[in-house]
């Protein structure tokens, strides 16, 4: 039995569409020119610094922080790799430490990562330390982010949360997502 010619040509026209597509996009790419690729980007430092220190000033010429680490690693973007980082003299004034960390292109931001502790001085003689393995720093908003688990431990008060915001200038912290606090009298 013959199918009318209009099921055959339903049947077919599929296929014929399918081999045109091919056709076209073959002859596309014959036609079109070579691409060269770019020269990848660079992932190797450009020069290594030991035992750095470096101090960024206000307009006023007075000393926001100073940022020190044992070893620094600059890339060609500006930006750097730290070990065993410590930042002092930021607004509180409070002190940061951290095993390792990545500075951005004009280090107005810090990420650190590995036993960051962040200290200040609550009382003579009394000190309040928080405890994380990252932290990220906005060195110019003075605002501090972990997405990471945190404690805080002080003479008083003993608390946890799975991560931190907080307001350097202001000393405002919130602590967010089962949060666990113990206060001593």
């Amino acid at each position: 039995m013959r199918l009318p010619s209009w099921r055959r040509l339903a049947a077919v026209l599929p296929l014929a569409a399918i081999t045109l597509v091919i056709v076209g996009v073959s002859y596309h790419y014959r036609q079109a020119p070579p691409r060269v690729p770019s020269a990848p980007p660079q992932t190797e430092p450009d020069y290594f610094l030991r035992g750095a220190q470096i101090r960024s000033y206000g307009p006023d010429d007075r000393l926001l922080h100073s940022l020190n680490a044992s070893s620094v690693a600059h890339y060609p973007d500006d930006s750097a790799r730290l070990l065993d980082v410590a930042v002092e003299r930021l607004p509180g004034p409070w002190e940061l430490t951290a095993a390792r960390g990545m500075a951005p292109s004009g280090l107005r931001s810090l990420e650190l990562h590995g036993d960051v502790v962040l200290s200040t001085e609550v009382s003579p003689g009394s000190q309040a330390r928080l405890y994380t393995e990252a932290l990220r720093v906005d060195l110019q908003q003075q605002t501090l982010v972990s997405l990471a688990p945190v404690r805080v431990e002080s003479a008083r008060v003993a608390a946890r949360a799975d991560t931190l915001e907080a307001d350097l200038a202001s000393r405002g912290f919130a602590l967010n997502g089962n949060v666990h606090v113990e206060h001593q009298p």
